[in-house]
């Protein structure tokens, strides 16, 4: 079992729409994917931001993976354990994290970022850290600047 990556090779907005619909729609493991920069806006705007979309992601995803919270990036907001299962993936930590609350897990994955190469991120269409700690705290609801400020100032969570 895995999932079939269907690449879209068009900018047609009603043709996406409709394969974007079979997508939700039909029971099989299918992902309906636009081109990098669309997948990485289409994410984002369901929260999935906190990360950088980079081109490996996006050839990981149209060549179909096993990975469910690959599949579920344009579909909807990841959940906290999934937040943590993919950052965990993408910075490639060292040691487990699972113990950690999640604000500790944050502060870890900041540590560790900040030791890291920056990346492609296709959204932005430069080179970013690949986590974007500000949006991990904001996704994941943790502390005053992940709960609060993205309600009173929505402004200061800048990309």
């Amino acid at each position: 079992p895995g999932t079939v990556g269907h690449s879209l090779c068009t900018d047609d907005a009603d043709t996406i729409s409709y394969y974007n619909r079979i997508d939700q729609e039909v029971e099989l493991p299918l992902d309906i994917l636009d081109d990098m920069v669309g997948e990485a806006q289409e994410l984002a705007g369901k929260g999935n931001d906190w990360f950088a979309y980079t081109p490996v992601i996006h050839r990981m995803r149209e060549a179909g993976t096993l990975s469910k919270i690959l599949d579920e990036l344009d579909e909807r907001s990841l959940e906290n354990s999934e937040i943590r299962k993919l950052a965990g993936l993408l910075i490639s930590s060292p040691q487990p994290l699972d113990h950690l609350s999640d604000r500790q897990f944050i502060k870890e994955i900041a540590k560790i970022v900040s030791g890291t190469p920056w990346v492609y991120d296709a959204r932005r269409q430069e080179m970013r850290p690949v986590v974007h700690i500000g949006k991990m705290r904001v996704a994941m609801k943790v502390g005053f600047r992940g709960k609060v400020l993205p309600v009173i100032c929505p402004c200061m969570i800048r990309d």
